[in-house]
């Protein structure tokens, strides 16, 4: 859950840390790799080492811990394993399975300012908008365990990941 902290510093942290990734994927691609821009001669692309692999991006990753928190605090999963003032500060109409942004307006009026809109408890409750993610979240296997909340997110993540 270490990345919840990293994931919403600045980007330019967590462009670092992508950059180290993919040069780590190219290091264990196969075939003839350019690992750095040379003669005029761009990197190797890593999408296709990233979907041959499933490696999920650092970008995922953020997601993926983000919606586990999330679904932790406002399901029944192990909430009682999160502390009260985590579970405090989402807001009570924060967006929910099934918002969209019309339901939201009050809250997004509220939130969306300077000060929050980087935040992880304004952008993690918007991850829940999306009625690809919502599906995976709220089907019957997600709900049994959270191994398999954990293995669906990360098999939709990899989907999306791979249609770009």
């Amino acid at each position: 859950y270490c990345s919840l902290i990293w994931g919403f510093s600045c980007k330019s942290n967590v462009e670092s840390l992508f950059t180290k990734q993919k040069k780590g994927i190219r290091a264990i691609m196969s075939g003839r790799v350019n690992y750095y821009f040379k003669d005029g001669k761009l990197p190797t692309h890593t999408k296709p080492g990233f979907n041959e692999l499933g490696v999920m991006t650092v970008h995922n990753i953020i997601v993926q811990n983000t919606l586990l928190l999330l679904f932790t605090i406002s399901g029944s999963l192990l909430q009682s394993t999160v502390p009260l003032s985590v579970v405090n500060t989402i807001d009570l109409d924060a967006p929910t399975h099934g918002s969209t942004h019309d339901t939201c307006r009050d809250w997004l009026d509220n939130y969306s300012c300077t000060s929050t809109r980087n935040s992880l408890f304004f952008k993690g409750p918007l991850l829940k908008i999306d009625p690809e993610l919502s599906q995976t979240l709220l089907s019957p296997t997600s709900l049994l365990s959270m191994k398999a909340l954990r293995g669906n997110m990360k098999r939709t993540l990899l989907d999306i990941q791979k249609r770009g």
